[in-house]
């Protein structure tokens, strides 16, 4: 923003000019007193007070909060107080902040600074930010700015890409100089909300967790603090804020509520509906960023908008605090084919493998979950699924819903039956991460450990898609290497589903039949059981204004989608593709 005519357009009409400089702080230099934008202007470019956040710096977290202001804010203050007394009363009153105290009277000291910081002050804070600001300083603000307008530039240009504009949405203004930081969303295109006017997202809370989980990168989700703002990026109306508020604040639960309820005060409530609550992702890179580091950063981001939301069956929403958390059984099943040493030594060239398998361990266990209803009812299938949360059966209506989903046609013998049930290699067994012995390890979907490094060419290239050569059988993992400045514009290009699980039977191995592996297996079918995953939806659709708003993607609608896709394949496989 231009400061120098805000504050100057301010103060023309006698106005504060206050500017949070919490974001933008660590890439400028603040100037409390900056030239007039003309020689023959007044001189109102000045700013009244400045709010930093030196945590956000480099080198910053555990430094203090800076306040800046003219010291004439703190008399007009005083001189407009609502205490209506002729004195100087400090925000929070303490030790050091009186000159005298006798029976029954005080006097506040003068000193601006010693009255509004009360008790000892945070030294070692103070400190720290005074070296952070020292840092910015060495490395000059000027030179900070001009490198975060380049990463920016190069940044917006992967995120917009062609492709990618349809899931990845970048909220604020993209098309002047920025500093690289960046809130956004990820969309899902093919999964629509009730009124099929806009796609449904990638919760803003999962998304920050499986970018953890799977990559090891850190983003925060939420709305942020700044409330208005946040709805103006997302493209509020006054009507939709309106609709979120009552659901937020539980109004929409009884019809006879207004917003001027006397009997409440929503102060001491919690929100209702926490998961509902609007929001995105946030992130941002330090002008030390290394290329590689922000091209990894990139390139996960790029996979989360193709392939994400297929991952959305492992974790769990709970729909009172909007917290989703892993669901144990199946992580147990679907990470007990990877190679031990692909989970723990943190290499980057594991994470996109990795996520592929948990993508491919989810399908093996909807298609366990498939056989066991389709042994209870071969019906023939009478029309698509409708991915549409209307209209969902009851759990009493479960039976009914396997037999339109499967019939002995379409589905005469399970492909991935084919290879030998017991491993040859024990040694490629997370045991110890799940706490038991390989040989009573659930055995799911092994889709990367059954290469060698011979095998692969690479996961990813400007130029080719993600290829990977299956027909050597088991071998020993795979070594791959994942480039840092992958194309933007084709990074995996879905197979036909047919294809998929006929490549699969080379290495998805059959689930053991010990009675341990049976209940490892049938607790991760029960957490994903489409009763369960319907009870979860449902509650967080508690009203007719909830089912209306809710704005993301559920584990049920993605369930609906791999048992459809595993009854009738559609021409484009949603799924990450296998040569």
């Amino acid at each position: 923003n231009d400061t120098i005519a805000i504050s100057e357009l301010l103060h023309k009409y006698n106005a504060f000019a206050f500017f949070d400089y919490a974001g933008v702080g660590p890439y400028t230099t603040i100037d409390m007193n900056p030239a007039p934008s003309s020689n023959q202007a007044r001189n109102l470019a000045y700013k009244d007070g400045v709010f930093i956040s030196t945590h956000k710096f480099l080198g910053g977290p555990g430094a203090s909060g800076v306040l800046v202001a003219r010291l004439e804010i703190f008399d007009w203050a005083e001189k407009h107080s609502s205490t209506n007394r002729n004195e100087y009363v400090p925000a929070a009153p303490g030790g050091g902040t009186v000159d005298m105290v006798i029976q029954g009277k005080h006097k506040y000291t003068n000193n601006v600074l010693a009255r509004e910081e009360a008790g000892t002050p945070n030294i070692l804070a103070t400190i720290r930010t005074g070296l952070v600001f020292r840092l910015q300083e060495i490395m000059d603000p000027a030179w900070i700015l001009q490198k975060e307008y380049k990463l920016a530039k190069n940044i917006l240009g992967r995120l917009t890409a062609p492709g990618m504009e349809k899931s990845i949405h970048i909220l604020g203004a993209s098309e002047r100089d920025r500093v690289a930081v960046f809130s956004l969303t990820i969309a899902v295109p093919r999964m629509l909300s009730r009124d099929k006017k806009r796609p449904l997202q990638i919760h803003y809370a999962l998304l920050s967790t499986l970018m953890n989980d799977f990559f090891g990168i850190e983003m925060r989700g939420g709305c942020m603090c700044a409330g208005p703002y946040a709805s103006q990026l997302l493209k509020f109306d006054a009507d939709k804020e309106e609709a979120f508020w009552r659901l937020l604040m539980g109004y929409d639960k009884d019809p006879n509520s207004d917003n001027d309820r006397p009997c409440t005060n929503i102060h001491q409530t919690d929100l209702h509906s926490k998961s509902l609550k609007p929001g995105f992702v946030r992130f941002s890179f330090s002008y030390f960023a290394k290329d590689k580091d922000v091209g990894f950063v990139i390139q996960s981001l790029e996979w989360m908008a193709q392939f994400g939301y297929l991952l959305i069956p492992l974790y769990k929403l709970d729909a009172g605090t909007g917290e989703w958390t892993i669901r144990e059984a199946v992580r147990k099943a679907v990470l007990s084919g990877i190679p031990s040493k692909r989970m723990t030594t943190g290499q980057r060239k594991h994470c996109i493998p990795v996520a592929i398998h948990c993508i491919y361990g989810l399908q093996k266990l909807f298609q366990e979950q498939s056989k066991s209803r389709r042994q209870q009812s071969i019906l023939p299938i009478s029309q698509p699924l409708d991915l549409n949360l209307e209209g969902y059966p009851d759990s009493g209506q479960e039976n009914n819903r396997s037999q339109i989903l499967f019939a002995p046609h379409q589905a005469p013998r399970d492909p991935l039956n084919t290879v030998p049930r017991r491993p040859e290699n024990s040694e490629s067994s997370i045991a110890l991460h799940n706490d038991l012995a390989h040989d009573n390890i659930l055995r799911v979907p092994n889709m990367l450990h059954n290469v060698s490094s011979s095998d692969v060419s690479s996961i990813i290239s400007s130029t080719s898609e993600y290829t990977i050569d299956l027909n050597q059988g088991r071998r020993d993992s795979t070594a791959i290497s994942l480039p840092s400045s992958p194309s933007a514009t084709t990074i995996y290009t879905p197979n036909n589903t047919s294809n998929i699980l006929k490549k699969s039977g080379h290495f998805l191995t059959s689930l053991l039949t010990s009675p341990k592996d049976q209940r490892l297996l049938d607790d991760a079918l029960k957490e994903l059981s489409m009763d369960s995953l319907r009870a979860e939806i449902n509650a967080v659709e508690c009203s007719e204004l909830a089912k209306e708003l809710r704005w993301f993607v559920s584990p049920l609608d993605v369930a609906l989608l791999y048992t459809q896709e595993l009854a009738n394949p559609s021409q484009t496989s949603p799924f990450p593709h296998m040569n």
